[in-house]
């Protein structure tokens, strides 16, 4: 607790950089969640390391937590579900003018722009490196000067809501630039189920919000938007909103304090007990097998020391990282189709919001039954 709000910290979390050629944490730092009784549950880690998170996404060596679309087939196809997304939001509706906000390449804004024929299609991205044909890439953050007397039909945001200091002030930003009959689509976690599980992959010191049905409606009225549609699947939302009135709507207070404080029960039991009976497994010379080199994973190994054992297997179905590390693992990522994956003692599913297809894998693909499959994490329902 702090100052009566609960709060939840872990002294040291990898700074998560993406796999490596080679194995070893670069970076490590504390981090803290809060519940707020006003919006999302927030990063309250300490105020210089937010503002070194924030201004690298400017930075020519800024590693993408995850690779945009362009950069592999598994980013495409991330892409490709926010295009479908996009679709389905907008319906018949023919935007002139496009903006998107965050997208890390202009993959999607190429597709969209061929797509729906805009007059303009802006793209506004620190982190932006390339360039397409009838896209505009503004190089920096938003709100922008650049763009302050436009207004777009269309404003889309993928992933960028959990990264932005203050998202309030940022969807009433967007508000000031949407055209009247506009719409918004944004793209960004669903946390709830997540935290309630224990689920490390959660956590990333890029994320400094941690949405719920309650806070996404609460933010999104609180910025003068209608909110149109909020769907969830795969621990990711799908916000469609409307212009509304522009005005800020009475919404009742609210806290988060219930769900932070199971999150951190969760927490823990993950890095006690689930820790000690693979590392018992380990002990007794039991091959533990973890498919999903995933983010949350590489925190596992970190804050556990598991990661150096020679026992541990891993598996990943992205193509791209096949030979490469977790940084806090000394074993290579294998492909699950590689003739290693059903000798293993168990399989723990890391990747835990692609649970169900991974457990599906692992019994009809890799021979296990269900009581060799370990969820890092609470179990889905």
């Amino acid at each position: 607790m702090s100052d009566g709000i609960p709060t939840m910290t872990f002294d040291a979390m990898p700074f998560w950089e993406g796999v490596q050629k080679m194995p070893g944490v670069r970076r490590s730092h504390p981090f803290s969640l809060a519940a707020a009784t006003d919006g999302p549950i927030r990063q309250v880690t300490a105020a210089p390391i937010i503002a070194e998170v924030v201004n690298a996404y400017q930075l020519d060596e800024y590693n993408f937590i995850t690779p945009p679309p362009g950069a592999s087939a598994w980013a495409n196809s991330l892409g490709e579900r926010s295009i479908t997304a996009v679709k389905a939001a907008i319906g018949g509706m023919r935007p002139a003018n496009i903006l998107e906000i965050g997208g890390g390449s202009t993959w999607v804004a190429s597709r969209l722009r061929e797509l729906y024929q805009p007059k303009s299609y802006v793209l506004v991205d620190p982190s932006a490196r390339d360039s397409a044909h009838g896209v505009e890439v503004v190089r920096d953050y938003f709100p922008n000067p650049q763009l302050a007397d436009r207004r777009f039909d269309l404003v889309l945001g993928f992933s960028v809501l959990e990264h932005v200091p203050d998202p309030l002030d940022f969807l009433r930003n967007i508000r000031g630039q949407l055209a009247g009959g506009g719409k918004v689509v944004l793209i960004y976690p669903d946390c709830e189920a997540q935290l309630r599980r224990g689920d490390l992959n959660a956590l990333l010191h890029e994320h400094l919000s941690y949405f719920t049905a309650a806070s996404s409606r609460r933010t999104a009225s609180l910025a003068g938007f209608d909110v149109v549609s909020l769907h969830g699947g795969n621990d990711l939302f799908t916000l469609v909103l409307g212009s509304g009135s522009g005005h800020t709507v009475a919404v009742q207070a609210y806290s988060e304090s219930e769900l932070l404080l199971q999150s951190a029960a969760m927490y823990r039991n993950l890095l006690t007990n689930t820790a000690d009976n693979i590392r018992r497994r380990l002990e007794r010379g039991e091959l533990v097998a973890f498919h999903g080199a995933t983010q949350g994973l590489n925190s596992f190994f970190a804050m556990t020391g598991l990661g150096s054992h020679s026992g541990v297997r891993l598996y990943d179905g992205d193509v791209s990282k096949e030979g490469l590390y977790l940084p806090a693992c000394t074993t290579p990522i294998r492909l699950p189709i590689d003739a290693t994956y059903s000798q293993n003692s168990i399989l723990v599913i890391s990747a835990m919001s692609f649970y169900d297809p991974i457990r599906q894998f692992a019994i009809e693909k890799g021979g296990f039954d269900a009581s060799r499959l370990l969820p890092l994490g609470g179990a889905r329902k």
